[in-house]
């Protein structure tokens, strides 16, 4: 299955989405030193997954042989579960800190899990 520009502009707009959403709360917030740590790593796997989307969306969008696809998914939840896993600590136990900030920590964290979904997709 060749993937729709529908979906191409899913992996696009968020991981732009997490990308703007993670350099607000980091700009907004007084954070203590590992949650601005964990808050750059996830800005930094977003960059990375929207810079490796955009290099392999080629092959994502024509699709390849079933290993290439597979190595692509591969790499690409490799970014997202960085991102997922450290905003589900956030969500999980949302520190006082960042109470103002709850909604971009939710947003990031079901955002992380859509583009999951839809890289599984990626046939």
């Amino acid at each position: 299955m060749v993937m729709t520009m529908s979906a191409e502009n899913k992996l696009i707009s968020g991981a732009q989405s997490v990308i703007d959403w993670s350099a607000k709360v980091l700009k907004d917030s007084n954070l203590t030193k590992t949650q601005r740590e964990d808050l750059e790593a996830i800005k930094t796997s977003a960059t990375r997954f929207l810079e490796y989307a955009n290099d392999k969306m080629d092959i994502i969008r024509n699709g390849a042989s079933p290993e290439e696809l597979q190595r692509v998914r591969h790499d690409l939840k490799n970014h997202l579960n960085i991102i997922n896993g450290f905003s589900r600590i956030f969500v999980k136990d949302l520190p006082d800190n960042l109470l103002l900030h709850m909604k971009q920590i939710r947003n990031i964290n079901a955002t992380s899990q859509e583009l999951i979904d839809e890289v599984e997709g990626i046939r």
